[in-house]
């Protein structure tokens, strides 16, 4: 049985004792690709810098199963994986040496054939050709100019080395930043694959994601301005609850962008927003919204390291 991801509405301010976070909560189940969307500035890396405890909340609680965060960290941190904006790649090593690396730090007493194949498993996954010539070529970075990896394979990469480590629950900030579109949906498909075949949590931040890769989530957490929640509930629902909400009509473009366009075309829009969704969490007709927790039980317990399949 996978680890379920639960917090308590969670609360940040910054130094001028700003909001960063204000009620914000999540509610990840195994299995589920969950995409946390709003305006630049609302504060959804710093959401996911708390979910993975690189942040503290000033208020609130983070369960992963039945373990607390911050109360069993050092148990915690061993099931997170964390893909950052950033590359963490060393650019002077070879491809497969990076992700050899990653996996003999991780997995000190695999052999290397049983590394390799590995290797070349979650490559495959993820959507990389040509492996062998990709993993000979060095790492490289966005400056470099020669023979290595394209931008979009350097990301893929990136991300191959935290599947790897065979996370129970994966975050990713941002994962599709600078992938042209079509590699973009393919990513976030493979994500989708990846949550469900390995029954784990994926939660990611996206900003603008295009119709296909929207429609591969199966739960959006929308969050306007000030760190509020907006809208948390099924994909499929979200353009229905904004149409039925707000004055702004859904005229068939691209749902993310409609919805962007509704937490931010207003005048204190992210206040407004929570208001409005916190009223819609009382009312029937809104069962497809995902309201906080309320004194039940978080979930199952952290099951033992290396009770997951291999990739």
């Amino acid at each position: 049985m996978g680890i379920a991801v639960n917090t308590t509405e969670l609360c940040l301010l910054d130094r001028r004792r700003r909001a960063l976070c204000d009620g914000l909560y999540l509610r990840a189940t195994p299995g589920a690709l969950t995409a946390i969307m709003g305006p630049c500035g609302c504060g959804k890396s710093v959401f996911l810098r708390l979910l993975t405890g690189y942040e503290r909340p000033a208020q609130g609680r983070i369960f992963f199963g039945s373990s607390e965060l911050w109360a069993d960290y050092e148990q915690v941190r061993d099931i997170i994986g964390y893909v950052p904006q950033a590359e963490v790649m060393i650019p002077e090593l070879l491809v497969s040496e990076s992700l050899d690396y990653r996996l003999r730090f991780r997995f000190r007493n695999r052999g290397p054939e049983e590394r390799r194949e590995q290797i070349q498993r979650t490559c495959a996954m993820l959507g990389l050709g040509d492996l062998d010539s990709l993993l000979a070529k060095r790492v490289g970075s966005p400056e470099w100019r020669g023979e290595y990896p394209s931008g979009g394979e350097r990301r893929r990469i990136n991300i191959a080395h935290e599947i790897l480590s065979q996370p129970q629950v994966l975050f990713m900030d941002e994962p599709t930043s600078g992938l042209a579109s079509i590699d973009a949906d393919g990513l976030i498909k493979q994500m989708r694959v990846l949550a469900v075949q390995r029954t784990i949590p994926v939660i990611m931040t996206i900003h603008a994601p295009g119709r296909e890769t929207f429609e591969c989530f199966h739960d959006v957490l929308v969050m306007g301005m000030g760190g509020v929640v907006a809208y948390y509930g099924r994909q499929s629902k979200a353009v229905e609850y904004f149409h039925k909400t707000t004055p702004i009509t859904y005229q068939g473009e691209n749902p993310a962008e409609y919805i962007l366009k509704c937490v931010s075309n207003e005048p204190h829009a992210g206040r407004e927003a929570a208001l409005r969704f916190r009223e819609c969490c009382r009312q029937p007709g809104f069962e497809y919204l995902i309201r906080p927790l309320d004194g039940e039980e978080v979930a199952p317990s952290l099951p033992h390291q290396g009770g997951m399949a291999s990739l």
